[in-house]
């Protein structure tokens, strides 16, 4: 089974590539004590800054502009970025929301280019706390995130209809829950890797179950599949399929009618067999009965009349 969901979907951006931190190239240091607004001020790496300073720090609100178009708006402190500001980067990306020394750091919400947008909490530029994410496709999680990664509690939904509520780890569906598919098929139970795993139930619609042990995706080891008209098969399964004899009879479908047909006609031929051998065994004692009458009617046979 795939599932879309297992990706990491922060962007490709160097967190280190638009440190706020830079050396100021020109203009006069004024008095520490206050904030003041300046003009537009060149730093060493070609960036532009125009905002409140205090001292000889950034400290305040602000823009900070890169020379390969990347921007920062929003508030400073001693620096650093600090507080709430939106950063664009060159190829369109915008994230949103708090900051803590240069890292987005609080609740904030990521956009990128594409459409998918991630809306939750952030520790140190990564992902981290609750959250929801949404795709152009109409795709959206749900859940708990763990350094940037989908880990803990969490629900997926497909634009088809199909959902999955419950534990992700790195990313992927692993550990336990409930998988709904759109063609009204279930399964619970315990995962790993995005895969049945485990001990779980499946059901489906038409009413067939499934209770028992999978391995990645297949009915393997002791299980137990009933049809809706009672009947079941209880024993082992192999990659899939029933291995062994099992307990239990299944009464539902062809191979059962097949088989039934195929018992009927043995008792037939059975029933046949045994009243030939009956009744061969009868006009055999009939003659054998004639024989010794006629030998005895011979001269000087034993019998007169």
């Amino acid at each position: 089974m795939s599932f879309p969901c297992c990706e990491d979907d922060q962007g490709d951006h160097d967190p280190n590539a638009y440190r706020l931190t830079e050396v100021v190239l020109v203009g006069p240091a004024p008095a520490p004590e206050e904030r003041e607004s300046r003009p537009e001020v060149l730093l060493r790496n070609g960036s532009r800054y125009t905002g409140q300073w205090k001292g000889n720090f950034r400290d305040g609100s602000g823009s900070l502009v890169w020379p390969d178009g990347a921007s920062y708006v929003g508030e400073f402190l001693e620096d650093v970025a600090e507080g709430y500001g939106k950063f664009i980067q060159p190829e369109g990306d915008v994230y949103e929301g708090h900051w803590r020394a240069d890292k987005a750091h609080g609740k904030g919400k990521y956009t990128q280019v594409d459409g998918a947008v991630f809306e939750g909490e952030w520790v140190a530029d990564q992902q981290h706390g609750l959250g929801q994410e949404t795709w152009p496709d109409g795709s959206t999680y749900v859940g708990e995130y763990l350094e940037g990664k989908k880990t803990g509690k969490g629900t997926f939904s497909w634009p088809g209809g199909s959902k999955y509520s419950g534990t992700f780890k790195d990313n992927e569906i692993d550990g336990e829950g409930t998988y709904d598919w759109s063609d009204g098929r279930r399964y619970h139970g315990q995962w790993s890797r995005c895969k049945m795993h485990g001990i779980g139930t499946c059901v489906w619609p038409d009413g067939r179950s499934y209770e028992g042990r999978y391995h990645y995706d297949k009915k393997h080891g002791y299980g137990v599949f009933r049809w809706p008209d009672g009947s079941r098969f209880t024993g082992e399964w192999q990659d899939g399929k029933q291995h062994g004899a099992g307990g239990g009879l299944r009464t539902h479908g062809p191979h059962f009618a097949d088989l039934l047909r195929l018992s009927n006609c043995v008792a037939h031929v059975s029933f046949l067999a045994t009243l030939g051998a009956i009744m061969f065994v009868m006009v055999a004692m009939f003659w054998l009965l004639i024989l010794i009458v006629t030998v005895l009617k011979e001269p000087g046979g034993l019998i007169s009349f």
